[in-house]
């Protein structure tokens, strides 16, 4: 049985929260009947799943056992089913090679592509800092599966719209989370 495609957007150019995954939420009826799902059910539950995943809990306030399992929940939903699914977990862009290998292991019967933003304009340490840690990534995917979207400082939109036109949907006419 051939693996089933789902796709992970991650970032690295500093926008700030995660339109993506409202856009997503807000649309998905729509998705479900073009085939696609959402494992994110709330947006704090991403949030969540990125403390966890790279054991930020304590910087934040958190204890350990308010984190613990979103992110296997979140990719239980992902297996659950037979539709595509769309994930956006902004800051696992942080995420070192360690982190990324644990990210990534619990989606491994998936034909998992990530899609990162990253600045359109980087400095050259910018560039340095994001061609290190794509490079955790693409060690971890093969070759044809790490997309990266250029977008100004906190265009939400463009990223979307990257995100989307990778996906296969039509991008603009979902762009209402995106606005600020």
């Amino acid at each position: 049985m051939a693996k089933r495609k789902a796709w992970l957007h991650i970032d690295l150019s500093g926008l700030k929260g995660d339109r993506i995954t409202l856009i997503l939420l807000e649309h998905r009826d729509e998705l479900r009947d073009l085939g696609f799902k959402t494992p994110v059910h709330d947006p704090t539950e991403g949030h969540l799943a990125w403390l966890e995943m790279l054991r930020l809990h304590g910087e934040h306030g958190l204890r350990r056992r308010v984190v613990q399992g979103h992110w296997a929940e979140i990719s239980r939903r992902a297996y659950k089913g037979s539709k595509v699914p769309l994930l956006s977990i902004p800051g696992f862009g942080a995420a070192d090679p360690a982190q990324v290998a644990l990210i990534l292991d619990i989606l491994h019967g998936l034909k998992l592509n990530v899609v990162a933003t990253v600045p359109a304009d980087p400095t050259p340490e910018q560039a340095s800092t994001i061609e290190q840690a794509l490079a955790g990534w693409q060690a971890k995917l093969k070759p044809d599966r790490l997309h990266r979207v250029p977008v100004a400082p906190g265009d939400w939109a463009a990223a979307w719209r990257g995100y989307a036109e990778l996906v296969g949907l039509d991008a603009e006419g979902w762009v209402s989370a995106t606005r600020t």
